[in-house]
């Protein structure tokens, strides 16, 4: 901090309201700087909490995993819950192109429009079998031993929610496997896509990825979804080799 030693010699009034003035602005600028960091750290925090999301519920955007995430208070489990239900993810994707809208002053492209509707018209022209999952023990009645909190909360809610359990986490007694599938769950995988309606049916937002992974035994629900993307874009490439 810079004074003025000319003020100081010749005005002390002076001198005291010019430091009082910079002393304010200094912490003014303390205050701007701290409340960027908060900002950035809110922001990442809330893309972060996207991410996942989207990484559960594959078939929705981030702007739509967000708009999920405020209305559910940023309750990432209720927000997936959530947009798992045709429905609401219709509703969240006109709130997502009237606000979209309403930010540029422009009507939403064919293009754009198409892109946001595309998860939609799969989903109704490709519904998926809904599924009933068998029978899961009380949770009173299961060893959760080294079991994490948010593992507890899910399987509390496991006879009104078993899909979203089972999509992050293995059924009571079942080991789950990492790393490279092997040829017996790549064989049990295609059969339980063929007992969910084939393998086009399978990219919809009804696809109820936990209880399909009961079918695969040593994978839970995500892993069945991201080896579905793998699977079809390998056949994208192999398709295209075969056309070249």
């Amino acid at each position: 901090m810079v004074f003025d030693t000319e003020c100081m010699l010749t005005d002390p009034v002076s001198m005291t309201e010019r430091y009082e003035r910079q002393r304010e602005e200094s912490r003014r600028q303390r205050h701007v700087h701290i409340d960027k960091r908060f900002d950035k750290l809110e922001e990442k925090e809330t893309v972060g909490a996207a991410c996942r999301v989207c990484e559960a519920a594959i078939h929705v955007s981030e702007r739509e995993a967000m708009t999920a995430l405020d209305e559910n208070g940023g309750d990432e489990a209720k927000a997936i819950e959530d947009l798992m239900d045709y429905e609401y993810l219709q509703r969240i994707r006109k709130k997502v192109c009237e606000g979209a809208k309403v930010e540029t002053g422009k009507p939403i492209s064919p293009k754009d429009r198409k892109l946001n509707g595309r998860a939609s018209r799969k989903a109704s022209d490709k519904c998926v079998p809904q599924r009933e999952c068998p029978p899961l023990p009380p949770l009173d009645a299961v060893d959760t031993t080294g079991w994490s909190a948010e593992r507890l909360t899910a399987y509390g809610r496991v006879q009104e929610l078993p899909n979203l359990y089972l999509y992050s986490y293995p059924a009571p007694g079942k080991t789950q496997r990492h790393g490279a599938w092997s040829p017996q769950e790549h064989e049990r995988f295609m059969m339980q896509s063929e007992a969910f309606g084939g393998w086009d049916k399978l990219n919809s937002p009804q696809t109820q990825w936990g209880i399909f992974a009961l079918g695969v035994e040593s994978r839970v629900g995500y892993q069945c979804s991201n080896y579905y993307i793998y699977l079809n874009k390998r056949r994208g490439e192999r398709k295209r080799r075969d056309t070249a």
